[in-house]
């Protein structure tokens, strides 16, 4: 008898440790999903928000103002709704020319921008947010203030089975010495407070698609610098995850 007395305690703990777990688990699960649908709730209020404030502009013939509110509102679109780690590079293109164009409107006179893609690689892959941040580099660092001949140029080829994205800009450039520093630390992954994008992009490349891949760097004081960005040509078949 006091053997089975304590095989039921022994059950009755077990049972009460596992009904104690699921619903825990379940109580997690719900306050999840509650948090998903918050979240929702906060673009849905931003893009409203925007659209009113661009109908604003529009009605007062503002069409400037109304459009760099599109484009704000359509990047943030893509940086919360696309969820996938890759996405095709006519939408990475796309996003990048919108924060290009707020930033020529913003360097009214002073920034000039081409892209140069074929339309048979549009529809591969890329990392998402693998253009912008080198761009956002370039303008915030190299952008040579009081000159009206800034230009950045952007181009997209395919080498060896591979693509190729060039980042190339006229603007102040980098010292050898600076130039070492960045690709030390790409090489080691050490984090610099004016290069956190590249080190972050470098990784996630080298993460996704091995060793071989990443981004490259050359620059001269004066006279601008090239980012070159290497992965693996990447079609629909890959999924999207």
């Amino acid at each position: 008898l006091d053997m089975i007395a304590i095989s039921i305690d022994e059950m009755s703990e077990s049972l009460q440790y596992n009904i104690n777990k699921n619903y825990v688990a379940e109580v997690k699960q719900k306050q999840a999903e509650i948090n998903a649908l918050q979240s929702q709730i906060k673009p849905h209020f931003l893009y409203n928000t925007l659209e009113v404030i661009r109908m604003s502009a529009l009605s007062s013939k503002n069409k400037e103002v109304a459009q760099m509110i599109y484009n704000l509102a359509s990047m943030f679109r893509y940086s919360t709704y696309n969820n996938g780690s890759l996405v095709s590079i006519r939408d990475e293109i796309k996003h990048s020319k919108m924060y290009l164009s707020l930033c020529a409107t913003r360097y009214k006179g002073m920034l000039d921008y081409s892209i140069h893609v074929d339309d048979k690689y549009l529809d591969y892959l890329v990392p998402k947010f693998t253009i912008q941040p080198i761009l956002e580099n370039a303008i915030n660092h190299g952008l040579r203030k009081g000159f009206c001949d800034n230009y950045i140029k952007v181009t997209i080829k395919e080498i060896d089975e591979e693509i190729e994205i060039s980042i190339k800009d006229n603007g102040n450039g980098m010292s050898e010495e600076a130039i070492r520093k960045i690709k030390d630390g790409l090489e080691k992954n050490i984090q610099k407070p004016n290069s956190i994008g590249l080190m972050n992009i470098n990784n996630r490349l080298k993460l996704n698609f091995g060793e071989q891949y990443g981004i490259y760097i050359n620059s001269r004081i004066n006279e601008g610098t090239t980012v070159s960005i290497k992965i693996p040509v990447l079609g629909d078949e890959v999924d999207n995850v």
